[in-house]
C-alpha cells in the first residue's frame, strides 16, 4: 500500500479492498470518498514525475514543445487495475516572459470504477533579475482546472446484501436484494473549478562570472484546491452529491543541481531534492536525489516517508526512477521515463508493486513564437552553463546540448 503518497484518493482504506468481500469494501472505500470531508487526490508515484501538475509555475521548463503521456499502475495482477493516464503539452516561450501547457487526468479505481477526470490549463510569468553575481528567475503560475467524478453503482455490493454463508448471492446463486437507492445522477459528481497556484525562486549562483561552475537552486511552494480556503467556495467531489469537499493540497520543495565533472564533450550532474506535501490530516516527506549524463540520461532514488496518525509503523517507500533520450536529432528527442516504487514499511503493495512509464516528445523549437515571427530558440551566450540556455535572463534547460567543448577548463 502506497499510503505515504498524500495525493492517492482513498488513503489506507485502499488496502482494504482485497481483504474479505471485495465488492463490499469497494462500497466501503467509496463512501469514504464521498461523504468524507478529507477525500485525497489522484496521484503521481513521487514528485519528481509530475512536476508542473504540483506547481503550476514549473510548467514549460525544458526550453521546448514537449508532448507527453504518461501511465501509472498499481496492483496490476489484479482486474481491474489501479490506474492513472495523463496526457500533457508544454510549451516554453522564449520570445516572452510566458510559459503554458495543457493536461488532462483520468483516474480509474476498483471494482466500481470509481473514476476522476480533469483537465487542465498552465500559465506561468518569469520575472528575472540579478543580485550581485546571480541571477534570480521568480516563476509565479497559476492552473484552473475542471473535475468531474464518477461511479458505477451496479458493480457494487451493499451490506444489506451480504448473506452469513454465501456472500452477496443465495444459495441458488442468485444476487441478493438492496435497499439502497442510487441517487437520480448516474453516479456522476458535479462538475467543479479546482485551481492551483505556484510560485518557485531559481537562482544561478555566480551565473555573471566567467570560467566558474554554476550551481542552481530552486525553492518552490504551491496551494491546489485554492478554493477549499473558503467555507463558501469549497469543491463538493461527491458522487452522492453530498457535501464533501477535497480539501487544500500545500506542495514544498527545494532542489539544487551541481556539475561535478565537466568536460570536452560531456558533463555529469547530481540533483538533490527535499519534498514535503500536507493535504487534510495526510503529510509526507520526499527525499533523495538523482545523477544526470547530459541531459540524455538520469537515474534517481527517492525515500517517501509518511509519518503514522495511527500510532503505527510510519509509512516508509523507496522510488526509483529511470529518464532515457532514446531518440536523438537536431530539432527533436524523445525521451522515455521509468518509475517503480515499493513499500518498506508499514502498508505494503501485497498485490504487485507500483510502475509508472512515460513518453515525450520534445521539438527544440517554439511553434508559438516562430507563428509570431519572434526568437523561437534562445541562443543567449551571456551565461556559460552547460546544459542550460537562456531567452536574455530567463533560465531553460537545454534538452538539445550535444557538445561542451568551449566550456573545457
Amino acid at each position: 500500500m502506497h499510503q505515504s503518497n498524500i495525493y492517492m484518493a482513498s488513503g489506507m482504506m485502499r488496502e482494504l479492498l482485497f481483504i474479505g468481500t471485495r465488492g463490499f469494501l469497494t462500497l466501503v472505500t467509496i463512501a469514504l470518498l464521498c461523504g468524507s470531508s478529507e477525500a485525497q487526490d489522484a496521484f503521481f508515484n513521487n514528485f519528481e514525475t509530475g512536476k508542473s501538475y504540483f506547481n503550476p509555475s514549473l510548467v514549460g521548463t525544458t526550453g521546448s514543445l514537449s508532448i507527453t503521456a504518461k501511465h501509472k499502475r498499481q496492483w496490476h495482477i489484479l482486474d481491474p487495475w489501479f490506474q492513472t493516464t495523463y496526457f500533457a503539452v508544454e510549451e516554453s516561450l522564449p520570445c516572452t516572459f510566458l510559459d503554458w501547457g495543457l493536461s488532462f487526468l483520468h483516474d480509474s479505481e476498483g471494482t466500481a470504477g470509481f473514476t476522476t477526470r480533469e483537465g487542465a490549463f498552465n500559465i506561468a510569468g518569469t520575472i528575472p533579475f540579478t543580485i550581485g553575481n546571480h541571477l534570480q528567475n521568480v516563476k509565479i503560475g497559476f492552473s484552473p482546472r475542471y473535475s468531474q467524478k464518477s461511479i458505477d453503482y451496479d458493480r457494487l455490493v451493499f451490506s444489506d446484501q451480504l448473506d452469513p454463508k454465501y456472500g452477496p448471492v443465495n444459495a441458488s446463486g442468485v444476487s441478493n436484494p438492496t435497499s439502497f437507492i442510487p441517487p437520480d445522477n448516474t453516479g456522476l459528481s458535479n462538475s467543479f473549478f479546482s485551481p492551483s497556484l505556484g510560485i518557485t525562486f531559481v537562482t544561478v549562483w555566480n551565473a555573471k562570472k566567467r570560467n566558474v561552475r554554476k550551481i542552481i537552486t530552486s525553492l518552490g511552494a504551491s496551494i491546489t484546491h485554492v478554493l477549499a480556503l473558503s467555507d463558501d467556495l469549497g469543491n463538493i467531489e461527491s458522487v452522492q452529491r453530498l457535501t464533501a469537499e477535497i480539501p487544500a493540497r500545500y506542495s514544498f520543495f527545494a532542489e539544487a543541481e551541481i556539475r561535478p565533472i565537466i568536460a570536452t564533450d560531456y558533463f555529469i550532474s547530481l540533483t538533490p531534492i527535499v519534498v514535503y506535501q500536507h493535504q487534510a490530516r495526510l503529510n509526507y516527506w520526499e527525499m533523495g536525489a538523482s545523477i544526470g549524463y547530459n541531459r540524455d540520461a538520469r537515474f534517481g532514488l527517492f525515500l517517501q516517508y509518511s509519518p503514522s496518525n495511527l500510532d503505527q509503523i510510519s509509512t516508509n517507500t523507496l522510488i526509483g526512477q529511470l529518464d532515457l533520450a532514446i531518440v536523438r536529432a537536431e530539432d527533436h528527442r524523445v525521451d522515455l521515463g521509468i518509475n517503480f516504487s515499493t513499500g518498506l514499511t508499514g502498508f505494503k503493495n501485497s498485490r504487485s508493486n507500483m510502475m509508472e512509464v512515460s513518453l515525450t516528445y520534445h521539438f527544440k523549437k517554439s511553434v508559438t513564437c516562430s507563428l509570431a515571427g519572434m526568437e523561437s530558440d534562445p541562443t543567449t551566450d551571456t551565461i556559460e552553463c552547460p546544459g542550460d540556455k537562456y531567452a536574455g535572463m530567463k533560465r531553460y534547460q537545454d534538452l538539445f546540448y550535444y557538445s561542451l567543448t568551449k566550456w573545457k577548463k
